[in-house]
């Protein structure tokens, strides 16, 4: 793949049946790296047949259309009339999809490269008995009876927040560069 092609590209290639073996065999690589890949591969081709289906059903004859055109245009006297102006909705219902397909596509592009990380969320409660629990960044907290505490898998971002309901006692991890609140009901 040259520097100026993207996956993008040789996906449409691939799916319009138009790469050469090397290629075949990028895609390839790169649909079996990942299952993220293989989701994407799976949506665009989803797309390309949907538009293919489409353009396929509706292929008209012209020839015969006009023919049969011109024979109800005929007036009484045998006179041709003149003919009804072609209109061409099949061509612009075909800009439209490819239009559509282009957008859909700078839309999954600027998806995933905007994608916010899920940072999973961890809840406790304690019902009768108090509870001891180490927090991801070494933080050591001793949550008394029926009391709940939330925080997140990992902390990310410039602090380390959690949400306390109830009484627990912390032995807070030193991080100068990320402080670490708690969040309390009143």
């Amino acid at each position: 793949m040259n520097q100026d092609q993207t996956i993008d590209d040789l996906l449409a290639k691939y799916l319009a049946e138009e790469t050469d073996t090397h290629e075949t065999d990028i895609v390839g690589e790169w649909i079996g790296a990942s299952g993220e890949n293989q989701k994407i591969y799976d949506q665009s081709k989803l797309v390309f047949e949907g538009v293919l289906s489409l353009k396929n059903q509706q292929e008209v004859d012209v020839d015969s259309a006009w023919k049969k055109l011109n024979i109800i245009n005929k007036n009484t006297d045998n006179q041709e009339v003149q003919p009804i102006v072609k209109i061409s909705w099949l061509n612009n219902f075909l800009k439209i999809a490819a239009v559509l397909v282009v957008l859909f596509g700078l839309w999954f592009v600027a998806a995933k490269q905007f994608v916010i990380p899920k940072n999973d969320v961890i809840s406790f409660k304690t019902g009768n008995i108090s509870i001891e629990k180490i927090l991801p960044d070494g933080t050591k907290i001793s949550l008394s009876k029926n009391s709940s505490i939330t925080y997140p898998k990992t902390f990310t971002g410039e602090t380390r927040e959690i949400n306390l309901e109830g009484e627990a006692f912390f032995d807070v991890h030193h991080d100068a560069a990320h402080p670490f609140i708690i969040h309390t009901q009143g």
